[in-house]
């Protein structure tokens, strides 16, 4: 599979992409293997502060239930 942003799962894991404001900025990528990039780029180049990601993670458990 492509590391192309215009997928919708994770090359790595195959799990689904989100879209996110990260502090005003679009990104898109996994939560799970933390590759994030703008819509557009051609790979998931970018990760996320710790912090950051455990605030996506509670969120998307907060939202399960």
């Amino acid at each position: 599979m492509s590391r192309h942003v215009a997928s919708t799962v994770c090359f790595q894991c195959r799990k689904a992409l989100i879209e996110i404001d990260h502090y005003g900025e679009r990104l898109i990528g996994c939560v799970e293997c933390n590759r994030w990039g703008r819509p557009g780029d051609k790979q998931l180049v970018m990760e996320l502060m710790e912090e950051d990601i455990e605030a996506l993670r509670y969120w998307r458990a907060a939202k399960k239930q």
